[in-house]
């Protein structure tokens, strides 16, 4: 028994020893190289981790996991560093910048404890309310039956939490429109998004995992295809990526393992700074 509470109270102190780990990295999002050369650096950390507590399978099991999310979080940042719809490469600039503030946004539900979180969708549900959006978002909304859309998610439903699954085999314009009445609904009551994840979006009990699982899952792939759309609608000729910023081929991550850290209004300054979560075991 003893030996048992030692492996699970070494197994907790790993887990935390990885949610401790930050590690900060330049790299050029059009290089595949220099991309490989940031997701080896965070190998290494991890696995300088692990070597602190034992080699064991039940370690490189949680170590493989986290470096598995880690690098997928790094391959979103470079997606989205390069991607002509965060910056102001659209003939609208407004539209360019308010895309790139909508990003930030989610970056940051990827990243908050729930305490935190409901700033951060009431500014989400303003920014795709703002003027310069408004004329693409209003008809993706208008007839959407969002009720009708979670009521037969239910109805397939079981018994368990989280078994709600929505019906995603949609049209792109079919699930703009539902997330962006479903960012509206959230923007106005918060607890609501608890509600949806428990039936629909299911990670665990905590609700800031739920939180952090909902934006990454869902939030991200929206604004990154929402945003392509809305370039191709707009039919503009590529732009720098922003003011003030020459280097446009760089992207700068941050992966922050702590939430509110102090660094982190730094880190998110300037268009060619994303934020990526917490990794969550």
């Amino acid at each position: 028994m003893r030996e048992l509470a030692k492996a699970i109270e070494n197994i907790s102190n790993f887990i935390d020893r990885l949610n401790g780990l930050q590690f900060e990295a330049k790299f050029d999002a059009s290089n595949q190289t220099d991309i490989e050369r940031a997701k080896s650096e965070m190998r290494a950390s991890v696995t300088s981790a692990l070597s602190e507590f034992g080699d064991t399978k039940e370690l490189r099991d949680i170590a493989d996991s986290f470096i598995s999310e880690a690098e997928k979080q790094i391959l979103v940042t470079a997606e989205i560093a390069t991607s002509e719809t965060v910056t102001d490469s659209m003939e609208n600039k407004k539209i360019g910048k308010t895309l790139t503030k909508a990003v930030r946004a989610i970056n940051s539900l990827r990243q908050c404890d729930w305490d935190n979180a409901a700033a951060h969708l009431h500014k989400l549900k303003m920014l795709f309310n703002a003027p310069e959006l408004a004329p693409f978002t209003e008809p993706l909304k208008s007839g959407v039956k969002l009720d009708q859309w979670v009521k037969e998610a239910e109805a397939r439903g079981g018994s368990f939490v989280g078994s709600s699954r929505l019906d995603w085999k949609i049209s792109d314009s079919e699930r703009f429109g539902y997330i962006l009445c479903l960012i509206d609904v959230w923007g106005d009551t918060p607890n609501s998004l608890l509600d949806f994840c428990l039936n629909h979006a299911y990670v665990d009990n905590n609700f800031t995992r739920n939180l952090n699982g909902l934006a990454g899952n869902i939030l991200t792939p929206f604004i990154q295809d929402f945003s392509e759309w809305i370039e191709d609608e707009t039919k503009t000729e590529e732009a720098p990526v922003a003011e003030n910023d020459t280097n446009t081929g760089n992207g700068k991550i941050f992966i922050s393992h702590a939430a509110g850290d102090k660094d982190y209004a730094e880190a998110v300054e300037g268009l060619g700074t994303t934020i990526v979560p917490k990794t969550r075991i």
